[in-house]
């Protein structure tokens, strides 16, 4: 059909015609069409029922359980539908907790580890055992892979306790859930004519008890919403801040130009370097002049090449974020009720449309 396969990403599919670009975005067998032009996408679907027996379900509802709202103004995608699926398979967990509300998804600061599990009492024991633990942070894990980057972080560390959940660990779980229930509307939302390609990056230096690993978080926005998002633990122990947030801005600009990447591929043409907001100046002094020599010459090489990106050849451009206007806070820490709202709204792109 003319259609060429992305190179940075295999299930993405591109053909230009003149000034007109269709894209093809393949999930084993559901297809989303997209062009310029709604008779030519017409055309396209129609050689595909041509040689396959399958089904047009016609404009863009719903996706692999996203719904995808459409306006003049905005494109919202959210999970309301899932979020109430997995609120009512275990609703029976959360019997005694009715008139409970959560206004974030972790309590404050909460630090868990691993070891509780041997200082917990046959009852608590018991009840960790019933869990229904890793289905229930299994189907958390969707949600916040997709729509609901403010629950990345505490899905996040309740995952590293799937093959052992303390009674702790439990518990935070179900605030999780309550905490959806207030919030199952949530999504993200995008809008706007400029593309506008930017990141925050932050990172939690040594948040991880167990392992005294930092957690590395970033959001890449586009169009005005978050297209890319991580919070995850660091593959290894930073001796310091500087170090963890050098570390957490590799993974943000791994993402941006990954991001630049596709978009060539797809014909756009991003010429403008690409800003990552960071609230450490002295990882963004290493990044562009190695003068803490021997602070960082333990650093693994690896991490060095995001200089090459940055004030090298200028691909993405490093600014200096005040550390309370910093979005990706909330990828990297449970964080009180005015913080984590403020970023939740910040990082969904226009809050609760």
């Amino acid at each position: 059909m003319g259609f060429k396969q992305c190179v940075l990403d295999n299930c993405l599919f591109v053909k230009e015609e003149g000034d007109e670009t269709y894209l093809i975005s393949l999930y084993v067998d559901d297809i989303l069409v997209a062009g310029s032009d709604v008779r030519k996408i017409e055309e396209i679907k129609k050689e595909f029922t041509m040689q396959y027996e399958m089904k047009d379900l016609g404009e863009l509802n719903y996706y692999l359980g996203m719904k995808v709202t459409r306006t003049a103004e905005y494109t919202k995608l959210d999970q309301h539908r899932y979020c109430l699926d997995i609120l009512e398979k275990y609703d029976y967990l959360l019997q005694g907790l009715e008139n409970k509300s959560y206004t974030t998804p972790m309590e404050r600061d909460l630090k868990l580890r691993k070891f509780e599990s041997e200082s917990m009492t046959d009852r608590q024991s018991d009840y960790a055992e019933q869990f229904p633990y890793q289905n229930i942070v299994g189907a958390l894990l969707y949600l916040a892979i997709n729509t609901r980057p403010d629950i990345s972080y505490s899905v996040g560390v309740l995952a590293r306790f799937s093959k052992s959940p303390t009674f702790r660990a439990c518990k935070a779980v179900l605030r999780v859930l309550v905490y959806l229930r207030g919030t199952a509307d949530r999504g993200i939302c995008y809008s706007g004519d400029d593309l506008k390609v930017f990141a925050y990056s932050d990172a939690d230096w040594a948040g991880d008890l167990d392992s005294r690993r930092s957690t590395t978080g970033y959001v890449v926005y586009a169009a005005g919403g978050p297209i890319a998002w991580q919070s995850k633990l660091q593959s290894t122990v930073a001796v310091s801040t500087m170090e963890a947030e050098y570390m957490a801005a590799f993974g943000a600009i791994q993402e941006l130009i990954w991001t630049k990447g596709v978009l060539s591929e797809l014909g756009f043409d991003y010429v403008d370097p690409m800003i990552l907001h960071m609230d450490s100046q002295s990882a963004m002094a290493l990044a562009k002049n190695p003068i803490h020599h021997k602070r960082s010459k333990h650093i693994d090489i690896k991490y060095h090449w995001l200089r090459e990106y940055t004030f090298e050849n200028n691909t993405v451009e490093l600014e200096h974020c005040a550390t309370g206007d910093m979005v990706a806070d909330v990828m990297t820490k449970a964080l009180a009720t005015e913080s984590h709202e403020k970023h939740a709204r910040n990082i969904s792109g226009f809050g609760d449309v």
